[in-house]
């Protein structure tokens, strides 16, 4: 029986240490911590104080490149997402043609779009930290492919039409496709 508790813990430890791996290793690909260190602006802690002002905030967003792998506007845009209320983010959208944000995305950072598509992939769940969780999903809008991180998601099923409210980060390259990369909610 002493034994078994042996392996047991050891196993434990093992599973936890590989946990913790592969989610470092899937946050250290995917995903750039914010950092204004570079900028001009008056940062991102005068910008999202206690006393958050009802404003868009396009000079915080980083727009030396579209790719979401180069770019932290990923990490920003879940900081907006997450310190936000869900009446404000779906009262606050914009519905604009997806292809001109596809195209361009870096004249809609800021701006909270909404999006109806269909569900093409499989969910994945991932935990952003240790209390967030979040589910990236591939959809299709007006035939432009789509990558959304949805914060605290609810079900979500292949094949399903689903509406999405959140933040252009632009695009995410990965193989021969390329998808628009949207941070946001789902209602």
């Amino acid at each position: 029986m002493v034994k078994n508790r042996k392996y047991i813990f050891i196993f434990i430890l093992i599973f936890l240490f590989l946990s913790i791996s592969i989610t470092e290793a899937f946050a250290d690909k995917y995903y750039y911590d914010y950092d204004d260190s570079q900028s001009t602006d008056t940062g991102y802690w005068d910008a999202y104080g206690e006393d958050r002002p009802n404003k868009p905030f396009f000079d915080s967003w980083d727009t030396s490149t579209v790719n979401v792998k180069k770019n932290s506007n990923v990490s920003f845009a879940f900081d907006l997402i997450k310190n936000d209320d869900r009446s404000i983010i779906i009262g606050n959208s914009e519905t604009e043609r997806i292809e001109r944000v596809y195209n361009n995305p870096k004249e809609y950072y800021g701006t909270i779009l909404k999006m109806n598509g269909y569900v093409e992939s499989s969910p994945r769940t991932l935990y952003w930290d240790m209390f967030t969780t979040v589910c990236e999903v591939k959809i299709t809008v007006d035939s432009v492919p789509v990558d959304v991180i949805i914060i605290s998601p609810s079900s979500i099923r292949l094949a399903e039409r689903i509406t999405v409210y959140g933040y252009p980060c632009g695009i995410l390259y990965g193989g021969f496709s390329k998808y628009l990369q949207i941070v946001g909610i789902k209602k």
